[in-house]
């Protein structure tokens, strides 16, 4: 399940499961199932903060000690990702 990077894109799953249409929760969980793998492998604590920036939110690419930042290769593949499956809100913010 993705964390909190895509609070809207959660809906698209809960809500269903809730009113008892099982189909479309599971057709909202394939939505996400590729921004949910990078932010579970590659990007973890990050993953919030990189969406963030790219909705004109934050500004820092820093992470706090253990964590690394990210990379440019997965960093786009996360921005690519989320685009693709759910378009999240986050990424919308400021646009």
């Amino acid at each position: 399940m993705t964390g909190g990077g895509y609070p809207d894109g959660i809906r698209t799953i809960v809500d269903p499961y809730a009113a008892g249409d099982r189909e479309a929760a599971a057709r909202g969980l394939r939505s996400l199932a590729a921004a949910d793998h990078f932010e579970n492998r590659t990007g973890g604590l990050l993953t919030a903060k990189a969406l963030i920036r790219k909705g004109g939110i934050g500004r820092c690419r820093c992470a706090a000690p253990p964590v690394s930042g990210h990379a440019p290769g997965p960093r786009a593949g996360l921005l690519d990702a989320g685009r693709a499956g759910s378009n999240p809100l986050v990424m919308r913010w400021r646009k």
